[in-house]
């Protein structure tokens, strides 16, 4: 039924040296097609995404710089097969700046903060009902990180981001990392990192219902629906690494070793709930 990628892209980058210290970067794109998702039996469905992006960088001195960088992104998705038709659309807004600084020369520090604003267009997002509704989220950062160079050889780095959404309210993530540089060129790493992933719009509130008709002689009809979980909590990973990095014959060759150990908890995930009374399949997410 499906057709293989058949896509259109450009794009185009560019930067503006303001002065000796400051630039200016910029770049724009446009993607259409099907995204390998267009039937054969209907070349009208497709996607059409667009993206403009602007930093400003600025080297405050040798030891410090500074950015700000902002970001727009819009998608709008047609899907139009033999059992229905999906329209939706995304926008995207995201700001962020950013500033590093050394202190006391054996701290490196790195601090910011973001914002982003999602906003989703689509009749299948519970309680939306009409296709000019959009449904938005916002969410914020901020984050500090410090590298701390305890011996010669030794250094810690450690760090914490505080996050927030409408859907599951604050978390802080923090991360911390034991560097041992036993000689030049070979690396010992331990690493721990709590990370948070916040529930889709999909996952959160979708309600998607269509009928379709299994014909064996019955012409029996069954409803198909896809459902959120307005009461999901966010998805929280802990992630547990050990590595080492070493180079033998003058760069000749590299070796890079890495064990991992992550620990999900309120994994969110879809499953077939199954058919009830009336006949209605639901897709749920939990």
């Amino acid at each position: 039924f499906f057709k293989a990628f058949d896509n259109i892209a450009r794009s185009a980058r560019g930067e503006y040296e303001i002065t000796d210290n400051s630039t200016l970067h910029f770049s724009t794109g446009v993607v259409k097609g099907n995204m390998g998702i267009t039937p054969a039996l209907n070349d009208s469905s497709g996607v059409f995404s667009q993206f403009q992006m602007i930093k400003y960088d600025l080297d405050l001195s040798e030891d410090s710089s500074f950015f700000v960088n902002v970001f727009h992104n819009d998608v709008k998705y047609n899907f139009n097969s033999i059992v229905d038709s999906y329209n939706a659309a995304t926008r995207q807004y995201d700001v962020e700046f950013g500033h590093s600084f050394v202190l006391a020369e054996k701290n490196h520090i790195v601090w910011g903060a973001g914002f982003r604003r999602n906003e989703v267009k689509t009749v299948y997002m519970a309680p939306v009902s009409t296709p000019s509704d959009w449904m938005h989220d916002r969410l914020w950062k901020t984050y500090v990180n410090d590298k701390i160079s305890v011996l010669d050889n030794v250094s810690v780095y450690a760090g914490v981001m505080a996050e927030g959404n409408r859907f599951t309210g604050t978390a802080l993530s923090p991360r911390t990392s034991l560097v041992y540089m036993a000689k030049k060129d070979h690396a010992f790493r331990a690493t721990y990192a709590r990370a948070h992933r916040t529930p889709s719009f999909y996952e959160d509130r979708v309600y998607y219902l269509y009928d379709y008709t299994i014909d064996f002689g019955t012409g029996d009809v069954t409803s198909y629906i896809e459902q959120g979980n307005s009461q999901l909590e966010k998805e929280t990973v802990d992630a547990y690494e050990l590595g080492y990095k070493g180079s033998f014959l003058e760069h000749k060759a590299d070796v890079n070793i890495e064990a991992y150990h992550n620990e999900i908890t309120h994994l969110i995930t879809l499953y077939n709930a199954g058919i009830h009374d009336k006949g209605v399949s639901p897709l749920g997410v939990g």
